[in-house]
């Protein structure tokens, strides 16, 4: 994200008293948006999307890195952002 933008997180338990309890966690922020061809794409290791990289340099393995923790815990990720 530019560094103007702002981000946010949330972490919403819902049912915790039952054992398939289940828990949502949200990031948002305000940068510049990834670009809806790029979306299918984000979670592959060394994917570092065009939108705004022109001038620093990305490795591409935080996204790829989050969803195999999350698929060895059993859990998902999703992801849903708008250009601009």
């Amino acid at each position: 994200a530019p560094p103007d933008a702002l981000a946010t997180s949330a972490a919403t338990p819902e049912a915790l008293a039952t054992p398939a309890a289940t828990a949502t966690l949200v990031i948002a922020d305000t940068g510049i948006g990834i670009e809806p061809e790029d979306i299918p794409r984000v979670f592959e290791r060394g994917f570092t999307g065009y939108n705004g990289r022109l001038d620093r340099k990305a490795s591409g393995i935080g996204l790829s890195l989050c969803r195999r923790i999350l698929d060895q815990l059993s859990h998902t990720i999703t992801l849903e952002s708008t250009v601009g």
